[in-house]
């Protein structure tokens, strides 16, 4: 499976919570798409992947141009619900909420962003998700491609390592940037993670 984040929208380069929010690429998440298209242009695909929102979707399409492949669309891939953090500055966090900023900065397990959802909940639908997705993939052929957000590919990778959730730093996955897993009885292993050679030049 190839795991991958969206190219880079607005609220991203603004420090923007960006969860729920349908934004769109930017002229430089466009450039990451088409990076990663090229990318994954010589393998096959057994199938495509993707959340419902758009930036995910937007980063997705070239990758299918001249494909004879369906995308689905599995909300479960949706990134975090930052509820009534949406778009605003990471600032805010500390003064506006500071109960829910201490306990983030704690353990952001249960932690639920005011308004939105939990980590532990992301966690739980993610997995599920990618559980499915490779139990449905043909054993031994083409990787499948699923693009997803930061939050909610870092609470995967950290039930995948048996990571704590307040380790989710250290597996954040950059726009545009590719984790490679594999699946064996339902189960993922993270084989390479976080990989944008293909970024370099841009």
């Amino acid at each position: 499976m190839l795991l991958a984040r969206h190219g880079q929208t607005d609220h991203n380069r603004q420090r923007r919570f960006n969860g729920r929010g349908d934004t769109s690429l930017t002229d430089h998440g466009h450039r990451q798409a088409a990076a990663l298209a090229s990318f994954l242009q010589s393998l096959p695909l057994a199938g495509a992947w993707s959340s419902p929102l758009r930036r995910a979707r937007q980063t997705v399409s070239p990758a299918l141009s001249g494909r004879s492949l369906r995308l689905l669309v599995d909300p479960r891939l949706a990134e975090l619900d930052q509820g009534e953090l949406e778009g605003r500055e990471a600032g805010v966090l500390a003064s506006e909420h500071g109960d829910f900023f201490r306990q983030w900065v704690a353990d952001p397990s249960d932690a639920r962003v005011p308004g939105g959802e939990t980590m532990r909940e992301v966690q739980a639908r993610m997995l599920a998700a990618l559980r499915d997705i490779v139990a449905g993939a043909p054993a031994g052929g083409p990787p499948v491609l699923v693009v997803s957000h930061n939050m909610a590919i870092s609470a995967a990778l950290c039930g995948i390592e048996n990571r704590p959730l307040r380790d989710y730093r250290a597996v954040s996955q950059d726009n545009a940037a590719v984790t490679l897993l594999a699946g064996h009885g339902g189960e993922l292993s993270v084989v390479q993670r976080n990989v944008r050679d293909h970024l370099s030049g841009l």
